[in-house]
């Protein structure tokens, strides 16, 4: 039998979205939810590879329990959507004369201009994207996402005990 200390989660702080209360729940983790996540969602599942959406959808679930954790103030928006299309350079739908971290950069610009997002919140997510793997920009443009991004940081999720499946 297996018996472990389940570790409390503290309700995630919006500093831009507080008028956003709606939620979802995924491999129970509460997630913020409504039509700009909703589309993400659809979005990179349908440009993704089943392994690569799971990564991504993974990597946002670590994101929003360790900033609850460590009771992290973010935008959540702004995490789901960095977080959620950091890979999607990687498909071959999202193609450009860059690194596939800048070509996704530009598709994640491309999939929000349209949703209503101030200029510094798109340019968090432009940031997020096109360099979660410059290790030297990893804790200065969005710690918690990038974080979370790093294969090197499943010790971390582990000591959180966080079992996450999402099918």
């Amino acid at each position: 039998m297996n018996s472990y200390k389940q570790e409390t989660v503290a309700p995630a702080k919006m500093i831009v979205n507080q008028d956003v209360s709606q939620t979802r729940l995924i491999a129970g983790v509460s997630v913020s939810d409504g039509p700009l996540i909703t589309a993400l969602i659809e979005y990179a599942e349908r440009l993704s590879e089943p392994y690569l959406f799971n990564h991504a959808m993974r990597s946002w679930l670590f994101a929003e329990v360790i900033g609850r954790i460590k009771r992290t103030d973010y935008d959540r928006e702004v995490v789901a959507i960095g977080t959620i299309l950091h890979d999607i350079g990687l498909n071959d739908s999202v193609s450009g004369p860059n690194r596939f971290e800048v070509n996704g950069a530009d598709a994640a610009l491309s999939f929000i201009k349209s949703k209503g997002l101030s200029d510094r919140r798109a340019q968090l997510i432009w940031d997020t994207v096109a360099l979660n793997s410059t290790p030297s920009h990893r804790e200065t443009v969005m710690p918690l996402t990038t974080r979370c991004i790093n294969d090197q940081q499943l010790r971390t999720y582990k000591e959180f005990k966080c079992n996450l499946r999402l099918r």
